[in-house]
């Protein structure tokens, strides 16, 4: 409790935003929160790219989602840190996930469309 007198208004300020965004977060995502909220805290972006093809063609695999990354985000993702997620269920191509944003480019996504 004697931290809490210590703080100045700013460290207080921020501190209350982080525990309503911590409480909203809890509420809504369930197990997810803890997660985002230490993404949020640390202001760090989530970078993920599922692909269907073999793990030798890595190189092409990130050539390809740096540029979808530029193109539909406007972030380069070069000297970013982003996982990337080897998925044979997933028809040809990629998915690529920025924070919570999904750029579907696979052929699984085409052949829902047109069931």
């Amino acid at each position: 409790m004697q931290e809490l007198n210590n703080l100045n208004r700013n460290e207080a300020i921020s501190l209350l935003k982080n525990l309503r965004t911590l409480q909203n977060l809890n509420k809504k995502l369930g197990s997810r929160w803890v997660d985002l909220f230490k993404r949020i805290i640390n202001k760090k972006d989530f970078l993920k790219v599922e692909y269907f093809w073999e793990d030798s063609q890595l190189d092409f695999i990130n050539k390809l989602a740096n540029d979808v990354y530029k193109k539909s985000f406007w972030i380069d993702a070069t000297n970013l840190e982003v996982i990337f997620v080897q998925n044979k269920e997933l028809i040809w191509w990629m998915k690529v996930y920025y924070n919570d944003n999904v750029v579907d480019i696979s052929f699984s996504n085409i052949i829902n469309k047109i069931k």
